[in-house]
C-alpha cells in the first residue's frame, strides 16, 4: 500500500510536474544533474521519482509478505531493519512525509519475523 501512495501523492502533489513531462513527449525531460542540468532540480525530476519508487516499494512489500508467509524470519527481519534505517534517516530529514510509515511498518515486519511460524 505504501507504493501505491506513493504514486497516489505523485499525481497530486506534482501534477505539473508530470503533465509537464507528458507534454514533451516523457524520452529525455528529466536531466539528471550531471550530464543534463536542466529539470533535474524541478517539479518533473520530484515527480519522476515518486513514480518511480513506488513500484518499487510495491515490490519490496510484496517480497516482505511472501517471506513471512513462508515462515521466514531471516529475510523479513534483514528487510525491516533495512526499511528501519532508511526510514528514520528519511524521518528525521523529511519529517513531513511518509517517512514515518516506513518506520511503522518496519516495525511491524521486525515483530513478525521475530514469531514462529508454522
Amino acid at each position: 500500500m505504501l507504493g501505491v501512495g506513493h504514486v497516489v501523492w505523485a499525481l497530486i502533489a506534482h501534477r505539473e510536474g508530470l503533465a509537464a513531462v507528458a507534454a514533451d513527449g516523457v524520452i529525455d525531460t528529466v536531466g539528471d544533474g550531471v550530464f543534463v542540468q536542466e529539470h533535474a532540480r524541478d517539479d518533473r525530476a520530484a515527480a519522476f521519482w515518486f513514480v518511480v519508487v513506488g513500484p518499487l516499494l510495491s515490490a519490496i512489500g510484496m517480497l516482505m509478505r511472501d517471506a513471512e508467509r513462508r515462515g521466514d524470519q531471516t529475510s523479513v527481519r534483514r528487510a525491516s531493519r533495512l526499511l528501519l534505517g532508511v526510514s528514520t534517516v528519511g524521518a528525521l530529514v523529511i519529517p513531513r512525509s511518509g517517512f514515518p510509515a516506513g518506520i511503522a511498518i518496519s516495525l511491524r515486519g521486525s515483530l513478525a519475523g521475530g514469531r514462529a511460524r508454522s
